[in-house]
């Protein structure tokens, strides 16, 4: 299975959401288990990748955590990109590594399900830069944008007794969008 992934479109993405107040972070490509179990989906079983005293991250929201964890990290809007290592079923939009530009408001002790559809709208201003008709569908535990019913990122507001309150979401996923970006071209 070959994985290309389009960096400027990476790139691209980060400076918008810059222009947009998140402020950039570097975060590592691994974290605790203690940050990682947070956001682990319980049905997830299997070994994860060991790289020392951490495991590879699914996401960089569990890199963030992290430094929450340490006390590395304040309240504030953040945007950050590592790749994302996936266990499971693999198929041409599922594979088991990729790039994501990731976003986070982190609010510590305040809940404020707002910033959920700002940081929506803010991603579907990105997405729609490179794709038509980025369709919202809510879904129990979070909201994604999709394009032609393919998930581009998920959003949501999660709690942890450590940490407070925090919104995710996904800038851009790389090479998702790309795929997407294929199938808009051969509409035409």
């Amino acid at each position: 299975m070959e994985i290309k992934v389009n960096y400027e479109i990476l790139g691209q993405a980060i400076s918008y959401y810059k222009s947009l107040g998140y402020q950039y972070i570097d975060v590592d490509w691994s974290a605790s288990i203690e940050a990682i179990d947070i956001t682990k989906p319980v049905a997830i079983k299997g070994p994860l990748v060991n790289v020392g005293p951490n495991f590879l991250v699914a996401s960089a929201e569990q890199s963030l955590l992290d430094r929450i964890l340490k006390n590395n990290l304040t309240s504030g809007k953040y945007v950050t990109c590592t790749p994302c290592f996936r266990l499971g079923e693999y198929d041409e939009i599922h594979v088991p590594y990729f790039m994501k530009v990731e976003l986070m408001d982190y609010q510590n002790k305040t809940k404020n399900e707002e910033v959920i559809y700002e940081i929506i709208k803010d991603a579907q201003g990105f997405y729609t830069q490179h794709l038509n008709e980025v369709k919202i569908k809510e879904y129990p535990e979070t909201i994604d944008l999709e394009y032609q019913g393919i998930e581009l990122g998920s959003y949501g507001l999660r709690y942890h007794k450590d940490i407070g309150y925090w919104v995710f979401g996904t800038g851009c996923a790389e090479p998702r969008l790309s795929y997407c970006k294929g199938l808009k071209n051969a509409d035409y």
